[in-house]
C-alpha cells in the first residue's frame, strides 16, 4: 500500500510517498481503507519536529481520515464492515490502509461525503470541546473566534452560533468575505469591535493576538487557547488573572480521546449539527502526489478552511469494489 512517510525532521522535502506492508489489527483496532486524510497545522509541527510528544521519523503522517471499515481485531464488532468512519489518531492516517482503536472511530449515520468525513472530526471535536465542555459556554455570551477563516476556527465559528453565542471572527483582510460571523475584523481591530468586551475567546494564534484577547476580555471571562501558530506561545501574569477575574483555559484534543464519557457527549452534541449542514467544513482536496505542496500552502497560510489529502479519488470510491475488503 502507499503511505506518507516523514522520514526526517525538516521541511516539506521530508515527505515521500513510499510502499508499506498492509496493517494488521491488534486488539481492540479494525483496518480502515482510508479515502482522504485530513491536514492540520500539527501535522506541519510534527513534520518539523516541534510538536510536544510527537512521532519520531521515520513515521506515517496523518492524525485524521475518511474510510470505509474493512476487517477487525479481536473484541471489535463495531462499527461494522463496510461502515463509512471518520478516524482520529496521533499519526499513521495518510496511508492507503490504517490500523485504529475503534473507539478512535466515528460512524457517521446516513451519507456524508469523505471530504467531510475527512475535515471535521478534529477541528469539530476541538471546537466543541473548547467551547462547551472547558469554557461552558453558555447561550448569549459574546465569543471573538481567532483564525477564523482556518480549519478550526471555521468550524468554531459554526459550533458557537449553535451554541447560541454571539461571534466576532478575526481573520487577515483578504479572507474575511469567507467568514460567516455577525463581525469580522482583524487582529489589531478587536477592541473597536469589542468597546465593551467579551465573554470568551479561542485562541490558537498565542503571542499579539494572546495580548489582544486579554485586554477586551471581561470579568469572569474565558480564553480557551488551542495553540500557537505565531509561533510564540502565551505569557500568562498570574497576577492579573487574580485581579480581573480571568480564566485561561488550555484544551487539547488528546485529553478528550482518553475520557470516552467526553467523547461521547461530544460526537452526541455535533452529529446533529452535521447532519442537518448546519455545521460543515470548506474543504479544499489535494491528491497525495502533491502533499509537499499542500504542507507548503498550509504554511504560507493561504488555505481557506482545510485541506484534504485525497488518498483515492471521488470517481474511484463511486466505482466497482472502492468498499471492499482488504
Amino acid at each position: 500500500m502507499i503511505a506518507v512517510e516523514v522520514a526526517g525532521f525538516g521541511g516539506p522535502e521530508v515527505l515521500h510517498v513510499v510502499d508499506r506492508a498492509p496493517p494488521v489489527p491488534g486488539p481492540g483496532e479494525l483496518v480502515i481503507r482510508v479515502e482522504a486524510c485530513g491536514l492540520n497545522w500539527s501535522d506541519l509541527l510534527q513534520r518539523a519536529g516541534t510538536y510536544p510528544g510527537g512521532p519520531r521519523p521515520p513515521f506515517i503522517a496523518g492524525q485524521e481520515a475518511a474510510g470505509i471499515v474493512v476487517a477487525h481485531g479481536a473484541g471489535v464488532s463495531q462499527p461494522p464492515i463496510g461502515a463509512a468512519v471518520s478516524a482520529i489518531a496521533s499519526h499513521g492516517l495518510c496511508a492507503e490502509l490504517a490500523a485504529v482503536p475503534a473507539a478512535s472511530c466515528i460512524a457517521w449515520p446516513g451519507e456524508l461525503e469523505a471530504d467531510q468525513r475527512a475535515a471535521l472530526p478534529i477541528a469539530l471535536l476541538t471546537a466543541y470541546h473548547a467551547l462547551a465542555t472547558c469554557a461552558r459556554a453558555a447561550p448569549g455570551e459574546l465569543a471573538v473566534i481567532h483564525a477564523a477563516a482556518g480549519g478550526v476556527g471555521s468550524i468554531a465559528v459554526q459550533v458557537a452560533r449553535q451554541l447560541g453565542l454571539g461571534v466576532i471572527a478575526t481573520c487577515g483582510a483578504d479572507k474575511r468575505a469567507y467568514v460567516a460571523a455577525e463581525q469580522v475584523c482583524g487582529y489589531d481591530e478587536l477592541r473597536r469591535a469589542a468597546p465593551d468586551g467579551v465573554d470568551l475567546v479561542l485562541d490558537g494564534v498565542g503571542g499579539d493576538v494572546f495580548r489582544a484577547s486579554c485586554a477586551v476580555l471581561r470579568p469572569f471571562g474565558r480564553i480557551v487557547v488551542i495553540g500557537a501558530s505565531s509561533g510564540e506561545p502565551p505569557r500568562i501574569d498570574a497576577v492579573k488573572l487574580v485581579h480581573r477575574s480571568h480564566q485561561v483555559i488550555g484544551v487539547h484534543l488528546r485529553g478528550l480521546l482518553a475520557r470516552g464519557d467526553l467523547l461521547a457527549r461530544a460526537i452526541a452534541a455535533c452529529v446533529p449539527w452535521v447532519r442537518a449542514g448546519q455545521v460543515r467544513a470548506r474543504v479544499t482536496a489535494v491528491p497525495v502526489g502533491e502533499i509537499r505542496a499542500a504542507h507548503a500552502r498550509l504554511a504560507a497560510r493561504e488555505v481557506i478552511g482545510k485541506l484534504v489529502i485525497e488518498l483515492v479519488t471521488p470517481a474511484e470510491r463511486r466505482g466497482p469494489g472502492a468498499a471492499g475488503a482488504s
